[in-house]
């Protein structure tokens, strides 16, 4: 699986097995894969200067064939990742709704803040987790666990996940 690592992206596009450390030992219990839910290209049509900003988060992870895995991952990746992202838009709608009724209990300074900011804004959405997450970006990272049955478990972590 080596092949699909990307070491210059600090291993989250494609394959990561033992890159993680936890209490510095490397976490050989689950490997992940890492790729963009729902682009294929989620910097297309954009300047250079997003790539070179966030090159982890615009690259492309090398896909293994459905010939390797008798199924296509990139495509039930992306399935789920879309699954994923349209349950986030009602989640971040009930987010939104949240944060403009606790805006009532935020200090007078902070409230002339949003409010000044709001003042130079054409529309008030622009101030939603929703917009922001689903009409402004397109750099979105996924990521598949999957924990090994049969390797070491380091019993030092506590409550830790994985441990």
């Amino acid at each position: 699986l080596e092949k699909y690592e990307r070491p210059e992206h600090n291993y989250v596009v494609g394959w990561s097995r033992g890159r993680e450390k936890f209490r510095g030992v490397e976490d050989v219990a689950k490997g992940s894969w890492y790729a963009n839910g729902l682009y294929a290209e989620p910097a297309q049509n954009e300047s250079d200067t997003l790539k070179a900003k966030y090159p982890a988060s615009t690259a492309e992870p090398l896909w293994p064939t459905s010939d390797e895995l008798g199924a296509d991952l990139e495509s039930s990746f992306r399935q789920l990742g879309s699954s994923l992202y349209q349950v986030s838009r009602h989640v971040l709608r009930h987010c939104d709704a949240w944060l403009a009724n606790a805006r009532s209990l935020l200090p007078w300074h902070l409230k002339l803040r949003i409010h000044l900011a709001t003042l130079f804004q054409k529309k008030r959405k622009l101030f939603s987790l929703e917009h922001i997450t689903h009409e402004l970006s397109r750099l979105h990272v996924a990521r598949l666990l999957h924990y090994f049955p049969d390797a070491p478990l380091n019993t030092d972590g506590g409550d830790w996940c994985g441990c």
